[in-house]
C-alpha cells in the first residue's frame, strides 16, 4: 500500500510565525528609520555639498602692500567699525571718552593724514550698533553710557569738521541703508525715512520687527531683504514707501546679507555651534521665490566688501578674493592669508585695519594696491 505523507500542520504554524514576527520587526524597525530620517532632514535642512574653492581660476590677483601706519589709536573690539568714501576712511575707536570717530585723508596712499579724532563730535560712546555711509553723510546707531540709545546722521562734506545732521532717539537700530532718498532703519522698528531734505528727515512709517529677523538687512529696487539667525530672510515690498509689506520668507539662518541686483550673498552658520562658515549665493529674481545657486564652506568668516568687480571676504586667518563680473556666478581668484581685521577700500586700493600685534592700544593700518597679472 502507498505510504501518504501527511504534513506536520504544528510545526508549519510555527514556521509560518517566525516568519511572520521576522516580516513585522523589518517593517517597524524601517518605519522608525524612516521617521528618524524625516526628522533629521526637518532639523538640519541640508543644503548640497559646497562648491570647491581650493583652486583660483581665470586671471591672477594679488595683493601689495604699499603702506603701514600706525594710527596711535585703540580699536574697540566688536564696536570698531569702518567706512570708506572719496579717498577718505573713518573709523571707531576707544578713545578716553568712551568710543570715538577718527577720519584720515588717504589721497596720498603713502602718505596718509589724520584729520579728525576725539571727541568733539557727539556719537553714542558706550556702544555702535551699526555704521553706514552713503553722499556724504555717515550714519551711527548705538547707546550712551547711561544707556540712551539713538542713531545720529552726519554731514561730512567737510571730513575734517563733521557736523551733526539727525537723529532718531529712544530705539534700537542693528542695520541701516540707504537707496535714492530714502533711508531704511532696522531694529526694534523697520522705520522708513524720506531723507530728500537730509537736515529735515520725514518719517514714513514704522513696523513692528517680532516677526522678522535684525542682523541684517540689504536693498534691491523696491525690496529690502531682511536676514536674522533664527528667522531667515523676509522679503519686505517697499514700492509704497508708506505701507511696506512683508511679501515673502525664505528659510536658514542668517547673519549677513549683501545684495548685487538681483543677486544676494549670504553668510550663515551650518549649526548652532558652528560660526559663520557658509558663503550661500542666492538668486531673487523672483523675491518671493528666492532659489540657491551655489555655495562655498569655509570656517570663522567675517566680513565681506566690495570693490569694483571684485568681492573680498574675510576670515579668521585670512581673505578670499571673488570675481563677481558675474554677480551669479562668483568665481574664487585668490585665498590669502594674515590677519587683515576690518577692511574697506576703493578704485585699486584695499584697506585693512588691524590691532597692533606688540601694542594692543594701537592700530595699524595697511594699504594694499590690487594687481591683476
Amino acid at each position: 500500500m502507498e505510504q501518504t505523507n501527511t504534513p506536520n500542520v504544528t510545526t508549519k504554524n510555527k514556521t509560518n510565525w517566525k516568519y511572520l514576527f521576522v516580516v513585522i520587526f523589518v517593517a517597524l524597525f524601517s518605519g522608525v528609520a524612516i521617521l528618524y530620517y524625516v526628522y533629521l532632514k526637518d532639523i538640519l535642512q541640508p543644503v548640497p555639498s559646497p562648491t570647491p574653492i581650493s583652486t583660483p581660476k581665470q586671471k591672477e590677483i594679488s595683493l601689495s602692500l604699499v603702506k603701514e601706519y600706525d594710527t596711535n589709536l585703540r580699536l574697540a573690539g566688536l564696536y570698531s567699525k569702518l567706512v570708506s568714501f572719496k579717498n577718505h576712511i573713518y573709523f571707531i575707536y576707544l578713545g578716553e571718552f568712551g568710543l570715538e570717530l577718527a577720519v584720515f585723508d588717504l589721497s596720498d596712499v603713502f602718505n596718509p593724514q589724520k584729520i579728525n579724532s576725539g571727541n568733539e563730535l557727539s556719537i553714542p560712546n558706550k556702544e555702535i550698533a551699526a555704521m553706514y555711509f552713503k553722499d556724504n553723510y555717515l550714519y551711527l546707531s548705538g547707546s550712551e553710557a547711561v544707556d540712551e540709545i539713538w542713531m545720529g546722521a552726519y554731514d561730512l562734506l567737510d571730513p575734517s569738521k563733521p557736523t551733526f545732521a539727525w537723529f532718531v532717539k529712544d530705539e534700537l537700530i542693528e542695520q541701516i541703508a540707504v537707496s535714492d532718498k530714502y533711508a531704511f532703519l532696522l531694529g526694534s522698528k523697520f522705520m522708513t525715512y524720506d531723507i530728500s531734505d537730509p537736515e529735515k528727515p520725514i518719517l514714513l512709517s514704522s513696523l513692528e520687527t517680532s516677526n522678522i529677523g535684525t542682523d541684517a538687512m540689504c536693498i534691491s529696487g523696491n525690496y529690502v531683504y531682511l536676514g536674522g539667525m533664527f528667522k531667515g530672510i523676509s522679503v519686505m515690498d517697499v514700492s509704497n514707501k508708506e505701507k511696506p509689506v512683508l511679501v515673502g520668507k525664505d528659510e536658514g539662518a542668517t547673519e549677513d546679507l549683501f545684495c548685487v541686483g538681483n543677486i544676494i550673498y549670504q553668510m550663515s552658520s551650518s549649526s548652532l555651534k558652528s560660526s559663520k562658515d557658509r558663503f550661500i549665493v542666492l538668486d531673487a529674481t523672483d523675491p518671493i521665490d528666492i532659489k540657491l545657486l551655489k555655495y562655498f564652506g569655509k570656517e570663522e568668516l567675517q566680513d565681506f566688501y566690495q570693490i569694483g568687480n571684485n568681492l573680498f571676504i574675510t576670515y579668521e586667518g585670512g581673505v578670499l578674493i571673488f570675481d563677481i563680473s558675474n554677480p551669479a556666478d562668483p568665481i574664487l581668484m585668490k585665498d590669502i592669508t594674515g590677519d587683515f581685521g576690518l577692511i574697506s577700500g576703493q578704485e585699486k586700493y584695499f584697506y585693512s585695519l588691524i590691532s597692533d600685534p606688540s601694542n594692543p592700544r594701537n592700530s595699524i593700518l595697511k594699504i594694499y594696491e590690487i594687481k591683476y597679472e
